[in-house]
Protein backbone atom coordinates (compact mmCIF):
# COMPACT_ATOMS: atom_id res chain seq x y z
CA UNK A 1 0.00 0.00 0.00
CA UNK A 2 2.83 2.40 0.85
CA UNK A 3 4.42 1.60 -2.50
CA UNK A 4 1.19 2.56 -4.31
CA UNK A 5 0.94 5.90 -2.48
CA UNK A 6 4.59 6.73 -3.27
CA UNK A 7 4.04 5.75 -6.90
CA UNK A 8 0.93 7.98 -7.21
CA UNK A 9 2.76 10.90 -5.58
CA UNK A 10 5.71 10.39 -7.94
CA UNK A 11 3.36 10.39 -10.96
CA UNK A 12 1.64 13.61 -9.81
CA UNK A 13 4.99 15.37 -9.30
CA UNK A 14 6.25 14.11 -12.68
CA UNK A 15 3.06 15.35 -14.39
CA UNK A 16 3.32 18.80 -12.80
CA UNK A 17 7.01 19.05 -13.70
CA UNK A 18 6.36 18.02 -17.31
CA UNK A 19 3.55 20.58 -17.58
CA UNK A 20 5.80 23.34 -16.23
CA UNK A 21 8.59 22.43 -18.66
CA UNK A 22 6.12 22.45 -21.55
CA UNK A 23 4.88 25.93 -20.57
CA UNK A 24 8.45 27.24 -20.50
CA UNK A 25 9.21 25.63 -23.86
CA UNK A 26 6.08 27.16 -25.38
CA UNK A 27 6.93 30.60 -23.95
CA UNK A 28 10.46 30.39 -25.35
CA UNK A 29 9.09 29.37 -28.74
CA UNK A 30 6.79 32.41 -28.78
CA UNK A 31 9.72 34.70 -27.99
CA UNK A 32 11.85 33.15 -30.74
CA UNK A 33 8.94 33.37 -33.19
CA UNK A 34 8.39 37.06 -32.40
CA UNK A 35 12.11 37.79 -32.84
CA UNK A 36 12.13 35.95 -36.17
CA UNK A 37 9.03 37.79 -37.37
CA UNK A 38 10.58 41.13 -36.37
CA UNK A 39 13.73 40.47 -38.40
CA UNK A 40 11.92 38.82 -41.35
CA UNK A 41 8.71 40.78 -42.01
CA UNK A 42 6.60 40.31 -45.10
CA UNK A 43 7.32 42.89 -47.80
CA UNK A 44 4.84 44.33 -50.25
CA UNK A 45 5.39 44.67 -53.97
CA UNK A 46 3.33 47.83 -54.49
CA UNK A 47 3.33 50.49 -57.17
CA UNK A 48 4.12 53.45 -54.85
CA UNK A 49 0.77 55.13 -55.33
CA UNK A 50 0.43 55.82 -51.58
CA UNK A 51 -3.34 55.40 -51.57
CA UNK A 52 -3.92 54.92 -47.83
CA UNK A 53 -3.82 58.01 -45.62
CA UNK A 54 -3.04 57.57 -41.95
CA UNK A 55 -4.68 59.81 -39.38
CA UNK A 56 -2.17 61.04 -36.80
CA UNK A 57 -2.94 62.83 -33.58
CA UNK A 58 -0.84 65.82 -32.47
CA UNK A 59 1.24 63.75 -30.07
CA UNK A 60 2.13 61.16 -32.74
CA UNK A 61 3.02 63.94 -35.19
CA UNK A 62 5.41 65.53 -32.70
CA UNK A 63 7.02 62.18 -31.83
CA UNK A 64 7.49 61.33 -35.50
CA UNK A 65 8.99 64.72 -36.36
CA UNK A 66 11.34 64.51 -33.35
CA UNK A 67 12.33 60.89 -34.05
CA UNK A 68 13.12 61.57 -37.72
CA UNK A 69 14.35 65.14 -37.06
CA UNK A 70 12.09 66.57 -39.75
CA UNK A 71 12.02 70.24 -40.59
CA UNK A 72 9.41 72.29 -42.40
CA UNK A 73 11.55 73.05 -45.46
CA UNK A 74 12.04 69.37 -46.32
CA UNK A 75 10.03 67.78 -49.11
CA UNK A 76 8.18 64.57 -48.51
CA UNK A 77 10.41 61.66 -47.57
CA UNK A 78 10.02 57.90 -47.85
CA UNK A 79 10.56 55.67 -44.82
CA UNK A 80 9.95 52.00 -44.15
CA UNK A 81 6.90 51.38 -42.02
CA UNK A 82 5.68 48.20 -40.40
CA UNK A 83 2.01 47.36 -40.10
CA UNK A 84 1.22 44.72 -37.51
CA UNK A 85 -1.93 43.20 -36.07
CA UNK A 86 -2.42 43.80 -32.37
CA UNK A 87 -3.97 41.35 -29.95
CA UNK A 88 -7.73 41.13 -30.03
CA UNK A 89 -9.64 43.37 -27.70
CA UNK A 90 -13.16 42.92 -26.38
CA UNK A 91 -15.14 44.74 -29.05
CA UNK A 92 -12.57 45.08 -31.86
CA UNK A 93 -10.75 41.96 -33.06
CA UNK A 94 -9.03 43.69 -36.00
CA UNK A 95 -6.64 46.43 -34.88
CA UNK A 96 -3.59 47.14 -37.02
CA UNK A 97 -0.90 49.47 -35.77
CA UNK A 98 1.57 51.36 -37.96
CA UNK A 99 5.14 51.77 -36.73
CA UNK A 100 8.12 53.73 -37.99
CA UNK A 101 11.42 53.18 -36.16
CA UNK A 102 9.61 51.14 -33.44
CA UNK A 103 7.40 54.15 -32.76
CA UNK A 104 3.66 53.53 -33.01
CA UNK A 105 2.40 56.45 -35.04
CA UNK A 106 -1.18 55.41 -35.61
CA UNK A 107 -3.72 52.78 -36.51
CA UNK A 108 -5.35 51.83 -39.79
CA UNK A 109 -9.01 52.66 -40.28
CA UNK A 110 -11.20 49.98 -38.71
CA UNK A 111 -13.03 48.89 -41.88
CA UNK A 112 -9.78 48.75 -43.86
CA UNK A 113 -8.11 46.77 -41.09
CA UNK A 114 -10.99 44.29 -40.95
CA UNK A 115 -10.88 43.65 -44.70
CA UNK A 116 -7.08 43.40 -44.62
CA UNK A 117 -7.16 40.81 -41.82
CA UNK A 118 -9.80 38.77 -43.63
CA UNK A 119 -7.65 38.85 -46.78
CA UNK A 120 -4.58 37.67 -44.84
CA UNK A 121 -6.43 35.06 -42.76
CA UNK A 122 -4.19 32.18 -43.90
CA UNK A 123 -0.84 33.94 -43.35
CA UNK A 124 1.49 34.55 -40.42
CA UNK A 125 0.20 38.14 -40.29
CA UNK A 126 -2.65 36.91 -38.09
CA UNK A 127 -0.22 35.65 -35.42
CA UNK A 128 1.98 38.74 -35.37
CA UNK A 129 4.25 38.82 -38.43
CA UNK A 130 4.45 42.45 -39.61
CA UNK A 131 4.26 43.70 -43.18
CA UNK A 132 6.92 46.14 -44.31
CA UNK A 133 5.80 48.88 -46.67
CA UNK A 134 6.85 52.39 -47.61
CA UNK A 135 5.43 55.48 -45.95
CA UNK A 136 5.48 58.93 -47.50
CA UNK A 137 5.87 61.56 -44.79
CA UNK A 138 5.08 65.18 -45.62
CA UNK A 139 5.60 68.21 -43.38
CA UNK A 140 3.45 71.33 -43.70
CA UNK A 141 3.65 74.67 -41.97
CA UNK A 142 0.28 75.29 -40.27
CA UNK A 143 1.30 78.72 -39.02
CA UNK A 144 4.52 80.38 -37.91
CA UNK A 145 4.86 78.10 -34.89
CA UNK A 146 3.10 74.81 -35.63
CA UNK A 147 4.00 72.12 -38.13
CA UNK A 148 1.70 69.39 -39.41
CA UNK A 149 2.74 65.93 -40.48
CA UNK A 150 0.88 63.76 -43.00
CA UNK A 151 1.62 60.08 -43.61
CA UNK A 152 0.48 58.06 -46.61
CA UNK A 153 1.15 54.33 -46.84
CA UNK A 154 2.01 52.36 -49.96
CA UNK A 155 -0.98 50.06 -49.60
CA UNK A 156 -3.65 49.47 -52.24
CA UNK A 157 -7.07 51.07 -51.82
CA UNK A 158 -8.64 47.63 -51.88
CA UNK A 159 -7.20 45.72 -48.90
CA UNK A 160 -8.21 42.40 -50.46
CA UNK A 161 -5.34 42.83 -52.95
CA UNK A 162 -2.64 42.86 -50.26
CA UNK A 163 -2.57 39.06 -50.09
CA UNK A 164 -1.49 38.95 -53.76
CA UNK A 165 1.19 41.64 -53.28
CA UNK A 166 3.15 39.98 -50.46
CA UNK A 167 6.59 38.80 -51.56
CA UNK A 168 8.01 35.49 -50.35
CA UNK A 169 4.83 34.31 -48.65
CA UNK A 170 5.05 30.69 -49.79
CA UNK A 171 8.30 29.90 -47.92
CA UNK A 172 8.18 27.16 -45.27
CA UNK A 173 8.38 29.38 -42.16
CA UNK A 174 8.68 26.48 -39.71
CA UNK A 175 11.94 25.39 -41.35
CA UNK A 176 13.23 28.98 -41.32
CA UNK A 177 12.27 29.41 -37.69
CA UNK A 178 13.94 26.14 -36.68
CA UNK A 179 17.14 27.17 -38.49
CA UNK A 180 16.96 30.61 -36.81
CA UNK A 181 16.53 29.18 -33.29
CA UNK A 182 19.40 26.70 -33.72
CA UNK A 183 21.88 29.45 -34.65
Amino acid sequence: MLFLIVFVMFMVVAFLLARQLDRRRWHRYQIDRDMFFRTHPYTLDCDQQFDVHLTLNQNAQKKLMNELMLKSHEQSILKKALIQREAEQQNQPFIIKVMIHDLIIGYLEIKYAEQLCKSLQETDFMIGRPIETLAEISIFQKNEIHLLCRVKLDLPRNPKLVNNLIKGKKVDHDTELDAHTKS
